[in-house]
């Protein structure tokens, strides 16, 4: 049975305290995910030594994780050596502390598209860095998936026949987390099922109208939910289920263990 972990997107940005009194309030509630998915990033970071203690403890006492690595700067193909050593730092010192309470999955941005650069030209530059994540994350025990990008925002990996070139080329074994919302926004929600299905790994669930990433509760915008379970169901997909929803995550938690068949 897939595991459904719940974002605490929907708490960003308010005080980690409330982060923590969110999760340690539904330990033991009746609605309570399978797992949190928590967010590496501002006030939330791990490298923060009060955030780390209480992840820590609350994986002791039971709690599972999935972990969403920084995301407000991903300049890893920066040309200022600077930036872009320091971004990579910044995402080695994530998993290195997310290793620390072993989450179930770890999901990383693709690269951010230099100003006045083609992506075409960055290609394999950027499979070297994914790679690197890969086999340090690897060498740490833990899991890492790199997710699919908003089309047109200037980023790496956004369309289905980037991944499928990255794959031919590289062979690697570092799979994807599949985000069902940001494939919306470019219409490549069945390109990516009939053609990486077999690559999936973790899937992120939000939905959206098709022209923004608006991250909305699943069935209030235009994604065909029974479409993509049936297809995921019939790959075998075993991988967990993260929702991303701003609103309402309680009532998508309910939505979506429906449509998995699972528990109300």
């Amino acid at each position: 049975m897939n595991i459904i972990s719940l974002s605490i997107l929907y708490l960003w940005p308010k005080p980690f305290k409330l982060v923590l009194k969110e999760i340690y309030g539904k330990i033991e509630s009746e609605d309570a995910p399978d797992a949190w998915d928590i967010l590496d990033e501002g006030d939330y970071s791990f490298s923060k030594k009060y955030n780390l203690i209480h992840y820590k403890q609350l994986k002791a006492s039971g709690v599972n994780f999935t972990v969403h690595g920084p995301f407000l700067s991903t300049d890893y193909l920066h040309p200022n050596s600077n930036v872009r050593r320091r971004s990579l730092s910044q995402l080695k010192a994530s998993i290195e502390n997310a290793a620390q309470f072993s989450p179930l999955a770890y999901v990383f941005h693709p690269s951010t598209v230099p100003k006045g650069f083609s992506p075409n030209k960055l290609k394999v530059e950027h499979y070297h860095f994914l790679e690197e994540i890969n086999d340090f994350a690897n060498s740490l025990g833990l899991r890492v998936f790199v997710e699919n990008n908003v089309p047109g925002m200037g980023h790496m990996l956004t369309t289905p026949e980037e991944f499928i070139e990255f794959y031919e080329r590289t062979g690697s074994s570092l799979k994807m987390a599949f985000d069902v919302g940001h494939s919306n926004v470019g219409s490549h929600v069945k390109r990516f099922l009939e053609l990486l299905d077999c690559k999936i790994g973790v899937v992120h669930v939000h939905d959206n109208n098709g022209v923004s990433d608006n991250h909305k509760i699943i069935g209030s915008g235009n994604i065909n939910w029974n479409y993509v379970i049936s297809k995921l169901k019939a790959s075998n997909f075993s991988g967990p289920y993260v929702i991303e929803c701003v609103q309402d995550p309680f009532r998508a938690l309910k939505l979506l263990r429906t449509l998995l068949g699972c528990r109300p």
